[in-house]
């Protein structure tokens, strides 16, 4: 009998040998690139909210999405790392835009922290609820997973899609409720 992680070792091996091991490699290092400049990026996209340029802020995942699916739709055919290839060009995008939104109104970096201490009155508590909800929400994820395992084929996509319905609807219906 062979073990599952040996066989899937094997596979691994066997997947990252041929070309299109490489380029997935390729498309995943793009994807991880692509990540990283969406994260500078979104300094920008906070700065934009601080100034309430909402619709300017509206504008920036269009214009990743955009050119993600431009890039697909006119080059998709030449194989896997064009996908991430548009994945970062639309990242590099959403910081340069951002990055000029910034400038035109006048954006400052500064390495001061100006919150007055009220801001931080009952932080711990919220902050604490915050995590509990976090560490029960992805232990809930975990049990459903390793339950839907067991089941028959089609399962675990069935708990996951479950999952997000579940967080949409909490989004669009219990977020407004509370407040």
């Amino acid at each position: 009998m062979v073990r599952s992680d040996a066989l899937y070792w094997r596979l691994f091996i066997i997947f990252l040998t041929n070309e299109e091991g490489l380029n997935f490699t390729t498309f995943l290092e793009e994807i991880f690139a692509s990540t990283f400049v969406l994260a500078l990026g979104g300094f920008f996209a906070a700065f934009l909210q601080a100034k309430q340029k909402f619709r300017l802020l509206a504008l920036l995942p269009i214009i990743y999405m955009g050119s993600v699916v431009f890039g697909i739709f006119n080059w998709g055919d030449i194989g896997l790392w064009i996908v991430g290839a548009s994945l970062l060009g639309g990242g590099i995008l959403y910081f340069l835009i951002g990055f000029a939104f910034f400038l035109y109104f006048r954006g400052k970096i500064t390495w001061q922290w100006l919150s007055p201490p009220k801001e931080w009155k009952g932080f711990i508590g919220d902050w604490t609820r915050r995590i509990l909800n976090n560490i029960g929400f992805q232990l809930n994820e975990v049990i459903d997973l390793w339950i839907a395992g067991l089941l028959v084929l089609g399962s675990v996509t069935a708990f996951s899609l479950g999952n997000l319905l579940g967080g949409f609807l909490l989004s669009i219906v219990g977020v407004p409720l509370s407040n």
